[in-house]
């Protein structure tokens, strides 16, 4: 290294152990070189860490809004098969329990989650629209093939849920007082 290169003396310590051992190396070297090529590859290494940490992040976010995008498209499915539902097969009771369930739970999110953990929206809305009955397993799951056939699964996603409820509550809002 010359001073051409604009080298700066950097002290550094180093374990008595590894500096002896360093002098019965027995040939002469340069050991501020060695030291020199140690900190070029650390910093290449943290370089690459960081690029890959940027790039994690490009992965990171393109996923959330991948994930946003998925549930919007849930939200909106199930809009439509809650519509749907009012169109061809609700009944008023069913639909006034609905609302009812969703007011006191303070929104149609609110009902999926209230019982705290994860949501089991199929027999949470079952037990909404049929609050006078009690939970029946082969009934609901055929509740849930009518209403929502091809895919009744479907409903087993929060998201999916959230929508049907909000679809399904739009619209008996806007025909509620002429029934």
């Amino acid at each position: 290294m010359s001073d051409q290169e604009g080298v700066i003396r950097v002290n550094i310590s180093v374990p008595k152990a590894l500096k002896a051992h360093m002098e019965n190396a027995g040939e002469r070297t340069n050991w501020s070189a060695v030291a020199v090529e140690a900190f070029k590859a650390k910093l290449l290494q943290i370089e690459s860490e960081a690029k890959g940490a940027e790039q994690m992040e490009d992965v990171i976010k393109r996923l959330k809004a991948a994930q946003e995008a998925d549930a919007n498209n849930d939200h909106l499915a199930g809009r439509a098969a809650g519509e749907r539902w009012v169109k061809t097969r609700a009944r008023p009771k069913q639909l006034r329990s609905l609302q009812m369930a969703v007011e006191d739970a303070g929104g149609s999110e609110e009902l999926l989650y209230q019982g705290g953990g994860e949501p089991y929206p199929p027999a949470t809305l079952w037990s909404a629209i049929n609050v006078d009955k009690e939970l029946d397993v082969g009934e609901m799951n055929a509740f849930w093939e009518v209403v929502l056939d091809p895919v009744p699964g479907r409903i087993e996603n929060p998201d999916f849920a959230a929508g049907f409820i909000d679809g399904a509550l739009d619209l008996w809002e806007k025909v509620e007082d002429q029934v």
